[in-house]
């Protein structure tokens, strides 16, 4: 059966529905938060926040960016995307993925990158079957800064 969703600009409303879904991955973040973070992503117009939605209830969110390297050209990266477990395997993740696709051709990228855990092998075949190919595995390391107070 397929189920009718719209796939929209999200809205700093839905902050609390992106931080439900996030959590369902183990990102948590809270609603302030997300929705400070969405008010400064929607002032760039190189980065975008898409929503899908069915039976006026978001069930998933994808984001995606313009990178710029100094050593290749821009291109765009999916820094997020979750869809609700209950809707997975439904076709939801594949038409976020296609918003983000025809954004980038609007954005004159012609490149799409995406980041996953090597741990969650279910994203890895959901994006090979999407026809992205496996560039590279990389360790990310991170530095927390210290904050004057």
């Amino acid at each position: 059966m397929q189920i009718k969703i719209e796939i929209q600009q999200a809205k700093i409303t839905d902050a609390k529905a992106i931080a439900s879904l996030s959590d369902q991955l183990g990102y948590t973040s809270s609603e302030a938060a997300i929705q400070q973070r969405l008010h400064v992503i929607f002032q760039d117009s190189n980065q975008c926040v898409s929503a899908a939605i069915y039976n006026q209830q978001l069930i998933g969110w994808i984001h995606g960016f313009i990178a710029l390297r100094v050593e290749s050209d821009a291109f765009v990266e999916i820094g997020g995307l979750v869809v609700n477990e209950q809707f997975r395997q439904q076709g939801v993740g594949k038409l976020l993925v296609e918003k983000i696709y025809s954004w980038s051709l609007n954005k004159h990228c012609n490149h799409i990158r995406v980041r996953s855990n090597v741990m969650r092998k279910e994203s890895h075949l959901f994006y090979k079957k999407l026809g992205f190919n496996e560039l590279k595995e990389q360790k990310v390391y991170g530095l927390e800064l210290l904050k004057n107070s």
